[in-house]
Formats: structure tokens, sequence, C-alpha cells
């Protein structure tokens, strides 16, 4: 055991010649590992494919898998990660292992004391499986797969700093109406529904992101953004928001810089914008 781990260490950690790389479109490199974008179903198990793409004669390779939140590496009974070596590209004994560390992450370790290396030019070369939550929110996830180090026959290594990949969760979205008012001199469009001056509800999804745009009238600029009374103005990018909305929330938009008396945002016309403004749509919301 003691030698193994003597050898792994010389493997891994030797000053032999390195080239770097920092582009992470899978497309534009010639070596790599790489996981491709796939689908996933929020409460269940998936299995991961891991690809080595190679011009050059890989012999060994090691890397960081980083989840995103609400996803996690499946494990056996004894406790081991659940992730097996591919036999399909091997040319001889290859030894596999698998830890999870204190950030999170799965460090992956496949080395050959023998120089075999891997056949082939593109393809898989190990799986693990994870476990995606039942509360994981529907949309795109990203997934980094970090630190890869591939290790020629020659002993020079290839290192990576990440290449990244999407799980996209599917799932019900839930709905829930958005109280929301914007004044004349503009309009937003919430997911692609436009809303003018009109105070009025629109569903929107309270488990997934929304994208809210602000289009000022000519002659006019985006001012002010509130969310439940909160100023998120500054989050505005290039007149777009993407956000989640908590169920039962309420949105303010003001297109001049006068949100004060005057604003068509004074819904319940008492000269100023406060909560009072807030009760009063939220009840004419509830009865019309």
């Amino acid at each position: 055991m003691k030698q193994t781990i003597w050898f792994a260490m010389i493997l891994f950690c030797m000053e032999a010649s390195s080239l770097h790389a920092q582009n992470t479109d899978v497309s534009t490199l010639d070596n790599t590992i790489y996981i491709e974008s796939q689908t996933v179903e929020a409460g269940s198990q998936t299995t991961l494919s891991v690809k080595l793409k190679n011009t050059l004669s890989v012999r060994d390779f090691q890397f960081n898998l980083y989840l995103p939140e609400g996803m996690s590496f499946a494990m056996d009974d004894d406790g081991w990660c659940l992730a097996e070596l591919t036999p399909a590209r091997l040319t001889g004994m290859k030894t596999f292992e698998t830890a999870v560390q204190e950030d999170g992450s799965l460090l992956v370790l496949c080395y050959s004391l023998r120089n075999y290396v891997f056949s082939g030019t593109d393809g898989e070369v190990c799986t693990i499986t994870i476990n995606v939550e039942e509360n994981v929110k529907p949309g795109n996830h990203t997934a980094s797969i970090k630190n890869i180090e591939l290790t020629e026959s020659s002993s020079n290594s290839i290192t990576l700093d990440a290449v990244d990949f999407t799980l996209t969760v599917e799932g019900e979205t839930l709905s829930a109406p958005l109280a929301l008012s914007c004044d004349q001199k503009g309009s937003v469009a919430v997911n692609g529904v436009v809303v003018t001056a009109d105070n009025k509800a629109v569903d929107v999804a309270s488990n997934a992101p929304s994208t809210f745009v602000f289009t000022p009238n000519e002659g006019n600029k985006l001012a002010m953004v509130k969310l439940n009374g909160i100023d998120v103005t500054e989050q505005v990018v290039d007149n777009s928001l993407t956000l989640t909305v908590p169920e039962g929330s309420y949105m303010m938009v003001a297109f001049d810089s006068s949100a004060g008396t005057g604003s068509s945002l004074d819904v319940n016309q008492d000269g100023s914008v406060d909560i009072s403004d807030v009760v009063f749509l939220v009840n004419y919301i509830l009865n019309h």
C-alpha cells in the first residue's frame, strides 16, 4: 500500500515539463477531460459520463469535480463514491481512486505504473453517479471540472484550470402572482408579457428565475426598481433583471427621477410613495 501511494505521488507531483491551458471551450481543446451538458430530473440519480479527448498518448489523469448546490455524489453502502473506470479505452491495468474533499469536490485519480496509455482519441474513461435533490430549482445549473492534469507516457503533463458543463433540471415550475406597478413613462416585459402603467398582478415562477425587461418611453430612462420594498436597481443590466421572485411579492418600477410626489407609483394619491401604496395596490388586486 505504501509503495502504491509513493508511486502515485511520483506520478502526479513530479516536476515534469507542463503545458498550461485556460480555455474552457472543449471544441477548441485538443487534450482535456470533459462532461457533456445534459438534462437531469429532480429527486433522482444520474450517471455522468466522463470523457477524455486527446491527441497525445495520455497515460494518467486527475481532476476535481464540483457540483452545483442541491446535487451530491452518490455513495454505496460502505461510503464509497459510485464511480467506475470504463474498460473500453484501457490497454492495460490502471489504478482508479476517488475521494470527496473538504471543499465538497470529488477528487478523481487514474494512473498506470506500467506506462499503459488510453486507446483512441475521444470517449468515455469513467462514470460518476450523482444525486439530484427533490427541491432543486428547475433550470440550468453550472458544474465544473477543475485542476485537470493529464500525464503523457513520456511523463510530460498538461494542465487545465477548469472545464464547465450545464446540468439542466427538469421539474414543475410553480406559479405565483406578482403585484406589479410601473409609471406611465415606460413598460415592463415579464418573461415576454408586457405590462404598462396598469397596476396589475402577473404570474411569475416562484421556484425559478424570471426575467424583467424595462423599456423607457422616448426621452426617459429607468430610475428605480423595488422588489418587496428593497431597491434592486443596481442589479439591472442593460435594462434587464433576472431573479427568482418569492411568492406573495410586489414590484414597483419608475422611469423618471421623480419617484416622490406626483409619481404614478403614488397609487393611493396621498402625495408620497410608501408602504400604504403597496397595501392599496394589494387590496385593489384582491378585489378586481
